[in-house]
């Protein structure tokens, strides 16, 4: 039984789990979003029987979280009494917010003497390189070559854009809102409509232009042009709703799992179109 809720009393929650199967069907207990476990004990999956029981529950299953043995749902205050009430549930609550690291001091570069020189090597995108310090890191070979960029975003239109003809070197592309596996212009989308009369996918193509981009014959030179990409396509223009953190989240473990290193994620959120959203302390 799938139960949706029309009534407008639900909220969207996400439902912690106690426990993960090992790889040997041994019972893994889950505590405080894993706190503790190893990568492998990370990358294992949800429990599929805890989904079904909690879809037979009446919940409105929107996603799940291998990191977080979490499933995000929709519940009514009778629903969500019922799932604390299950024996595999540890508790709901929003994501849970977690420190920022410190970040370790970068070594110094050797300084830039040739400006004029690189400026027309690196034609209109030279100012934005100059002032974020890529220059330097170029003249050190670090191009990008052999690390694996995911990007989450709007979308990417750049089989049209002339500076991913180059070089741009594409692994995998997913679109969460739609449910294909292309993130460029498309007609006829069951969620975004006709994206070739619309800028649902300019945003994220103009992102990813200053990673990847390179146009040799306009000398034009993005951050990374050597390395390798991933483009996950979970942002809608049209609405600003809590399903789209769901999607945010998917996108983001699955680019883990075809082994991104980096991920650029030029998205964020405070006011949703239903009125609900974050307080200014929420966004740290």
């Amino acid at each position: 039984m799938l139960c949706v809720l029309a009534d407008g009393t639900g909220r969207n929650i996400w439902i912690l789990l106690r426990d993960k199967t090992g790889a040997e069907g041994q019972r893994i207990a889950w505590e405080d979003l894993g706190m503790g476990r190893d990568d492998a004990e990370f990358d294992l999956p949800v429990n599929s029987s805890y989904i079904e029981r909690l879809q037979d529950l009446g919940v409105v299953v929107r996603s799940s979280s291998r990191w977080l043995n979490a499933i995000s749902g929709r519940v009514s205050p009778e629903i969500e009494r019922r799932v604390l009430e299950q024996d595999f549930v540890l508790g709901v609550q929003s994501v849970r917010r977690t420190r920022r690291p410190k970040i370790p001091q970068a070594p110094s570069a050797r300084p830039v003497t040739n400006w004029k020189g690189l400026q027309s090597q690196y034609g209109p995108a030279f100012d934005q390189m100059a002032q974020t310090g890529i220059i330097p890191l170029h003249s050190l070979g670090f191009t990008g070559a052999g690390v694996r960029i995911a990007v989450l975003d709007n979308g990417f239109h750049y089989t049209e854009h002339p500076a991913f003809r180059e070089k741009f070197r594409l692994i995998a592309e997913r679109d969460f809102i739609n449910g294909d596996n292309v993130v460029s212009d498309q007609s006829g989308q069951p969620v975004t409509g006709d994206e070739t009369r619309s800028s649902q996918n300019l945003h994220g193509a103009q992102v990813l232009s200053l990673l990847a981009g390179y146009e040799s014959d306009r000398f034009v030179i993005g951050v990374a042009p050597d390395a390798e990409y991933i483009l996950a396509k979970t942002e809608e223009n049209r609405t600003e709703l809590p399903t789209e953190e769901d999607r945010w989240i998917a996108g983001l473990e699955w680019a883990d799992s075809l082994g991104a290193r980096v991920v650029n994620s030029s998205l964020g959120y405070n006011i949703w179109d239903d009125g609900s959203g974050y307080a200014p302390g929420d966004l740290d």
